[in-house]
């Protein structure tokens, strides 16, 4: 039995699809580092039983460190349904208009991508055989730090300064989820400002190379939501599929079998053949 040219070619794909390479080029490395203030550790974790409340606020799609030309900016109405969803299975629920029960926490939530932003710089060669050596750095290095968590991984030393300085130089995808005392928020305004203080903060990103933020939005908020309202020590790397993925492995051309009665290959050179 022969199978037609467009079965054979759909069965040699998917089975590709499902090669090793494929399946490894459809995980991602999800980075996860949370933290509760001083002042708020040890308060109960919400749960289903006795949930906290809170209102929620987008910051938006922002584009942080050095922009990417081509990149597509995700609205909130992509990402809020994901964000809402996993907040409630951790047990925080979104107030109703007549706050009741009164929230506690104003919940702020942000995605986009996070560059290190290059500087060139230029010094005097030590050596004297230039007159000058030059080199960049990142300037934005101590949020890229921040975000990936490295400023607590140098602090528990639990990996070497290359490591948190290779996570912190990439560029990524980032989702950050904070939380403010709504108490705080409601007091009189000081020299004309209102006052806020952080609950929590949880950031979530993934390496932006060879992927697209809509792959990883998903992965990156359901992973990083078990952790919402708690701490890491150190930052946390989970493996997780990309949404929606279907990355073909390699694909090997094969040579078409014709159905038809004469079985015979259905190549160019037939066509010489038969003259």
């Amino acid at each position: 039995m022969y199978l037609r040219p467009l079965a054979l070619s759909l069965l040699v794909a998917s089975l590709a699809l499902f090669s090793p390479v494929a399946h490894a080029a459809s995980k991602l490395d999800v980075l996860i580092s949370s933290t509760v203030e001083p002042d708020y550790e040890g308060q109960p974790v919400p749960t289903a039983e006795q949930p906290v409340y809170y209102i929620p606020i987008s910051s938006g799609y922002t584009q942080r460190g050095q922009p990417i030309a081509g990149e597509d900016e995700v609205p909130t109405k992509r990402v809020w349904p994901q964000i809402k969803k996993v907040l409630a299975e951790q047990g925080y629920l979104v107030a109703n208009r007549e706050l009741k029960p009164m929230p506690k926490l104003i919940l702020v939530f942000q995605w986009g991508t996070l560059n290190p932003l290059l500087e060139d710089n230029m010094i005097e060669d030590p050596t004297g055989e230039n007159a000058t050596l030059e080199f960049s750095q990142v300037s934005n290095l101590n949020e890229m730090l921040y975000v990936t968590g490295g400023f607590k991984a140098l602090k528990q030393n639990v990996i070497d300064q290359e490591d948190a300085l290779a996570r912190a130089t990439e560029n990524r995808y980032y989702v950050i989820v904070s939380a403010y005392d709504l108490a705080i928020s409601m007091q009189p305004k000081v020299n004309g400002k209102r006052q806020k203080k952080l609950v929590w903060r949880t950031c979530i990103s993934v390496p932006s190379r060879r992927t697209d933020i809509f792959e990883t939005l998903t992965p990156m908020i359901a992973q990083g939501s078990r952790y919402f309202g708690r701490t890491t020590d150190a930052p946390i790397e989970v493996e997780a599929e990309r949404a929606g993925s279907a990355i073909p492995g390699a694909i090997t051309v094969i040579d078409v079998v014709d159905d038809k009665s004469s079985g015979k290959s259905k190549n160019s050179s037939s066509d010489s053949d038969k003259k």
